[in-house]
């Protein structure tokens, strides 16, 4: 993904894979990358939600 990001844009793709390292070592690897928010992240999603008609 990232060298096709590279490939488009050299410096969105630099700042991409910077991201992904900074997220990788900032991040324990029971959290996904980036989850700074612990377990509350997925509960505001499921409290933001709402509902479905289903067809």
């Amino acid at each position: 993904m990232i060298v096709l990001a590279e490939e488009a844009d050299e410096e969105y793709g630099r700042l991409l894979k910077e991201g992904v390292q900074t997220a990788r070592n900032d991040s324990s690897s029971s959290k996904p990358l980036g989850n700074i928010d612990g377990d509350e992240a997925p509960k505001e999603a499921v409290d933001k939600g709402h509902g479905a008609e289903p067809y």
